[in-house]
């Protein structure tokens, strides 16, 4: 079993090395992400044809994900840089959270030396930090989440649906705090809090979150968006029991057909085959 210091760590975004002296300095290879098929880059992700970005003209900005070996909070941003056929490199830290308890800079040594050289300092010294360009350094990652789906055009027609994109993933946030909650209880509370959490509180939650979901296949209006790409991304990876989250959600076909949207997604397809598989 994880330790709870290594996923509350990973799922708040909030790793922080601590202080070492000793730390020898780290370089972390950027990887590739696995090939996406970039065709069409004046489609939107959902296969119509609207006009592009103004950066979509052009040729698109190299991306540098810095971030732990992990998909943790990185996973909503490759999910939507995926989707929009926009390919990406990663240095990926290592982290060893069977040592976790003693610390950082044992658990992932390679992570504290980009502390120590200050590559993270536009984060607070924490990852994960995203490259644009070469330049611009990228801090926050759900600040990084929406600059990406403003760029991919994955954010709303106009304020007010931007707005509405903002406030779906704004209550998944709540529904996680919700659930880390009653991961968070000890000993024999925790499989009663679980169980509480699976049998009556997800269902609530996700029958109230139906109401807010729009007729036509999507969570706003009718195209693919960030809220989308947030919904399967939870559901896909956030739960402990996939399984059961799952079936809280089957009295609520708005919220599976904008699931199932994104799942179905040829370029979804292609990058969830293509994946690395960890542990986080």
């Amino acid at each position: 079993a994880l330790t709870a210091a290594a996923t509350t760590a990973l799922g708040a975004g909030r790793l922080v090395a601590s202080q070492s002296g000793h730390v020898a300095a780290a370089s972390a290879e950027a990887d590739a992400s696995p090939a996406i098929d970039a065709d069409s880059a004046a489609a939107s992700p959902s296969g119509e044809r609207r006009p592009p970005p103004a950066w979509v003209a052009h040729r698109h900005p190299s991306i540098l994900i810095k971030y732990f070996d992990a998909r943790g909070v990185m996973e909503v941003s490759r999910l939507a840089l995926a989707l929009g056929g926009v390919a990406f490199a990663e240095t990926r830290w290592p982290l060893d959270v069977s040592k976790m308890e003693d610390g950082l800079a044992v658990a992932a040594p390679e992570y504290c030396a980009a502390v120590d050289s200050g590559e993270l300092d536009a984060n607070l010294g924490r990852g994960p930090v995203v490259v644009v360009g070469g330049e611009t350094v990228l801090a926050q990652s759900k600040a990084i989440e929406r600059f990406f789906a403003r760029m991919l055009g994955l954010m709303g027609e106009d304020e007010h649906s931007a707005a509405a994109v903002d406030a779906f993933t704004e209550h998944v946030r709540d529904l996680k705090e919700k659930y880390q909650r009653a991961r968070g209880a000890g000993g024999a509370e925790r499989e009663r809090a679980l169980a509480d959490f699976y049998g009556q509180t997800l269902p609530d939650f996700l029958q109230q979150l139906e109401k807010t979901v729009a007729p036509g296949g999507h969570v706003v209006g009718g195209h693919l968006s960030l809220a989308d790409v947030t919904l399967y991304q939870t559901f896909t990876d956030y739960f402990d029991d996939p399984a059961k989250a799952a079936a809280a959600m089957l009295g609520c076909p708005r919220l599976l057909a904008a699931f199932d949207a994104v799942e179905s997604h040829p370029r979804v397809k292609q990058y969830m085959a293509g994946r690395k598989q960890t542990r986080l």
